[in-house]
């Protein structure tokens, strides 16, 4: 009786600590990242910069309309380029569709960089 006493004991503990392992292990983990003179940093940068030696590519999804992801995106960009990353795929929409292709028609390339670098209202984005 003793030796099942004690057998009860260790299986209600080990199952305390198997739960608190998996709570750990499931609940979400937070590294914060913020973007300091258009580069990445903080915790979450180290995280990101690990990662993107082993990356094939960077997928990307968000809410539209915020200026968040394109500076987020632009100073990703800068630490995946040295990596060998040189190439950027997007999803945009019919209206950015022609515009961009008015632009290429029209001025090539540097219009363009116009369009994306030069003109703030380009493409709009809430801050």
């Amino acid at each position: 009786m003793t030796s099942i006493s004690a057998l009860r004991s260790f299986l209600a503990v080990s199952s305390v600590f198997v739960a608190l392992d998996f709570a750990r292990a499931t609940s979400p983990q937070l590294y914060p990242l913020e973007i300091k003179e258009g580069k990445l940093a903080g915790a979450g940068a180290k995280i990101i910069r690990g990662e993107l030696a082993n990356a094939l590519f960077i997928l990307w999804g968000e809410d539209h309309g915020f200026a968040d992801s394109p500076i987020l995106l632009r100073a990703l960009a800068r630490e995946a380029r040295p990596l060998g990353f040189k190439y950027h795929v997007v999803e945009v929409g019919p209206v950015s569709t022609r515009l961009i292709a008015d632009k290429l028609t029209r001025g090539g390339l540097p219009a363009l960089h116009e369009l994306v670098h030069e003109v703030r209202s380009g493409f709009r984005f809430s801050v």
